[in-house]
């Protein structure tokens, strides 16, 4: 069950995963990473540098203010699981898309309160930003910090019209949010994530055609620059009271100390919120952790 359908009353998500091969941006990949990659000092590959923790390290997404779970060894444990190993007084590093953002101690897990009795809040002894991600581990979970790009690249906007076309938009309107270069697997290759929002009129409980919001991961595998859906909703025609979610990438960190690095998605539509944890597994990407709270 995914975080979208946990959290959020009555919204229907059409997600789709479809792959996207682009020359261009394949010429364009190839030169920038031999480029780059002359000066890149390339970090260990994660079979080389795991750590993965055997206590429990939790896991706070700060954008919906609630304890995603926690992993422990090579296992992730949802917030229920993880809670009662959670005893107050552990230390978390902060990071967000800038990079580490200080640290500090976290109580023991304790409900948000209606209507989420389910989901719990973590208090910390300092106060923390409003955006990231809290991680109770000692490893570098940030080893290799994101660069904000500009959202009017035209390679990113051409391949979220191409998208937006397939499912459904005919006209789309490309408003690119968010477009970050990130390597994440640490293989000295860059991965671009793109996040792409349109609500006219802004987020409502009614979709009208055209709405639209989705992350996606452009990466270059066999040579070719290829496109992975990570969250999306597309609107080709109206719907009435669907409660539709607007996406948006709000940390990339290390979440696991496997070396490969997660991405933390927050979602919220006209009454609630939740934030998505995915990790990349080879050409896939798959949700391992959620929280958030609505009605």
């Amino acid at each position: 069950m995914t975080g979208t359908n946990i959290f959020r009353a009555g919204a229907v998500a059409a997600l789709a995963f479809f792959i996207i091969g682009n020359q261009n941006e394949n010429i364009r990949l190839n030169t920038r990473v031999a480029a780059e990659t002359k000066s890149y000092e390339r970090a260990p590959l994660a079979k080389e540098s795991s750590t993965m923790p055997e206590a429990i390290a939790p896991l706070f997404a700060f954008k919906a203010g609630c304890l995603l779970g926690g992993v422990m060894g090579k296992q992730w444990l949802d917030a229920q699981k993880a809670a009662p190993l959670i005893k107050g007084g552990e230390r978390y590093r902060f990071y967000t898309l800038d990079g580490p953002a200080g640290a500090g101690e976290g109580d023991k897990p304790s409900s948000i309160g209606a209507p989420c009795e389910d989901s719990l809040e973590v208090r910390f002894s300092v106060t923390p930003g409003k955006q990231g991600i809290a991680i109770g581990g000692e490893w570098n979970a940030m080893p290799r910090i994101p660069a904000i790009t500009d959202t009017l690249q035209t390679v990113y906007r051409e391949a979220a019209a191409a998208i937006l076309k397939k499912n459904g938009i005919r006209n789309p309107r490309v408003k690119l949010t968010q477009v970050l270069r990130i390597d994440l697997e640490g293989d000295g290759v860059e991965e671009v994530l793109v996040s792409a929002t349109n609500y006219a009129g802004g987020l409502s409980p009614d979709a009208k055609a055209g709405d639209y919001s989705t992350v996606f991961l452009r990466k270059l595998i066999a040579g070719r620059v290829e496109t992975i859906m990570i969250a999306a909703e597309f609107y080709p025609t109206a719907k009435k009271f669907n409660a539709p979610n607007e996406y948006a990438v709000t940390a990339i960190a290390d979440a696991d100390g496997d070396g490969i690095m997660e991405i933390l998605i927050y979602g919220y539509y006209y009454e609630g919120h939740f934030s998505t944890l995915y990790r990349l597994i080879g050409n896939k990407v798959e949700e391992v952790l959620a929280c958030g709270c609505g009605a």
